[in-house]
C-alpha cells in the first residue's frame, strides 16, 4: 500500500502599521525609522503622503511666512530650520522612492 507524500505549508500575515505622513515627514531621521518598521509590519501609508512627495517642488517654492502646521485645532508657522528640515525629510523619502523604488515595495497605499 502507497502513502501519499503530504505537503502542509503554514503562513502568517504580518501586523500591519498606518504610518501617519505628519510623522512620516516629521524629521531627518523620520524615514529611516519607518523603514525600519517595515522588518516588523505591513506599513500602509495614506495617499496623502505620496500626494506630498509629488507636490515637493510646488512645497519647496512656498514662502516660509505661508508654511503653517496644524497642532490639533491651532495652527503654527514654521521656523526657518523647521521648513528647512521638512523640505529636507521629503528629498530623503524622494532619493529612496526613485533610484531603485526600495520602499515603495514595501509600503502599501491605503484606503485607495
Amino acid at each position: 500500500m502507497l502513502v501519499p507524500d503530504i505537503s502542509l505549508s503554514v503562513s502568517q500575515r504580518r501586523p500591519v502599521c498606518v504610518i501617519d505622513p505628519a510623522l512620516a515627514l516629521a524629521s531627518r531621521e523620520a524615514p529611516l525609522t519607518v523603514l525600519r518598521l517595515a522588518k516588523l509590519f505591513e506599513l500602509w501609508v495614506p495617499r496623502a503622503f505620496w500626494q506630498i512627495l509629488d507636490a515637493s517642488d510646488f512645497i519647496e517654492q512656498q514662502p516660509l511666512n505661508s508654511a503653517t502646521k496644524r497642532t490639533g485645532s491651532a495652527v503654527h508657522e514654521y521656523s526657518q530650520e523647521q521648513f528647512r528640515e521638512y523640505c529636507d525629510t521629503i528629498k530623503i523619502w524622494q532619493s529612496l522612492r526613485f533610484p531603485q523604488g526600495y520602499y515603495r515595495s514595501r509600503v502599501t497605499l491605503a484606503g485607495g
